[in-house]
């Protein structure tokens, strides 16, 4: 039965906390909990509903309804109270404080985003996906978006769509995209990484494909350039290295 699962021993034990729907798959590449504090922690499932827990998780209930699927939901970095989120109707902003109110923005968006990230150290600066019309870029919020696909045409040309996306906590100049290949193409996923808020992106240069144990799952090269396939894990910033990052 699908639902929400918790640990409290660090991964060896799980309980099912609250039954909801969530699928065993996003399809989008964003993520369905943020925490806003130790004890309040929100979710999105694959309903479009909005739940919220003030007991570390121990208890849900659903505070309001933003589409028919959820696909990534961030807090605002400075205050708790707001809630950004992706869903199938747009990119929102929840705001619970004495009540909820939900706001409509992502202007400039030519399509709802899949996933999209929150610069740390200014939340003016958002980036989102926008599937197979690359990256867009927020410097009011989220208000307004522009494209910042400079370095990207070769994967949009191709109709492949930016499904993960991340930021460096370390250093948020630098971003990571990995382009999911089309449905039915022939196109494999390609990662990209931006040094300069995504003015610029580029191509890795390699991609390790083959180790003491074999092939590494996922990943291969063709013409010289590194791969990886369609369905790729997310990716992840070292929180204090630039350069590091795993997916």
């Amino acid at each position: 039965e699908r639902g929400i699962f918790r640990t409290t021993d660090g991964g060896d034990n799980w309980q099912k906390v609250h039954v909801t729907n969530y699928g065993r798959q996003n399809p989008g590449g964003g993520t369905h909990f943020a925490f806003a504090s130790a004890t309040t922690i929100y979710a999105g499932n694959h309903s479009g509903n909005i739940l919220k827990s003030t007991n570390s998780g121990t208890t849900w209930s659903t505070i309001t309804t933003i589409g028919t699927y959820i696909y990534d939901i961030k807090i605002d970095p400075v205050d708790n109270t707001i809630l950004y989120v992706a869903s199938n109707t747009g990119f929102k902003k929840m705001v619970d404080s004495g009540g909820i109110t939900v706001t409509a923005l992502g202007a400039g968006l030519p399509a709802y985003p899949y996933v999209f990230v929150i610069n740390p150290s200014n939340r003016d600066i958002m980036y989102a996906s926008a599937w197979s019309s690359g990256i867009y870029k927020s410097t009011d919020r989220g208000v307004n978006f522009s494209a910042v696909n400079n370095g990207l045409s070769g994967a949009i040309a191709t109709g492949a769509g930016a499904k993960h996306l991340s930021i460096s906590p370390a250093d948020p100049n630098y971003l990571y995209v990995y382009f999911r290949n089309p449905a039915g193409g022939t196109y494999w996923g390609k990662f990209y990484y931006s040094h300069n808020a995504g003015a610029n992106w580029y191509l890795p240069t390699s991609i390790d494909t083959q180790n003491a144990d074999g092939w590494v799952n996922g990943s291969y090269i063709r013409d010289g350039e590194g791969f990886a396939a369609g369905s790729a894990a997310p990716i992840a910033m070292h929180p204090n290295n630039r350069d590091i990052a795993i997916t």
